[in-house]
């Protein structure tokens, strides 16, 4: 991610996959303050829409796997 944070210029570098952008993600130390800030229902993705000129993607196809239960991951290796 680093990589792609220098050759693009850009301050939030995150992952695109199942046409949208997420985690993981790398923000710049200019967006600390307002990541801090952030409560309930607005995540990082909400910032990520906000300041999306500032934004470079990387393709993660498979960034859509949430993994959060064991049948969560049962289903993922079957």
């Amino acid at each position: 991610m680093h990589e792609q944070q220098l050759k693009t210029g850009k301050n939030i570098i995150a992952c695109s996959y199942a046409e949208t952008i997420g985690k993981p993600a790398l923000f710049n130390t200019q967006y600390f303050d307002e990541l801090d800030l952030l409560e309930g229902g607005h995540g990082a993705k909400h910032l990520m829409a906000k300041h999306i000129n500032d934004v470079a993607t990387i393709q993660f196809a498979l960034g859509d796997i949430d993994i959060d239960t064991e049948t969560d991951y049962k289903n993922l290796i079957d």
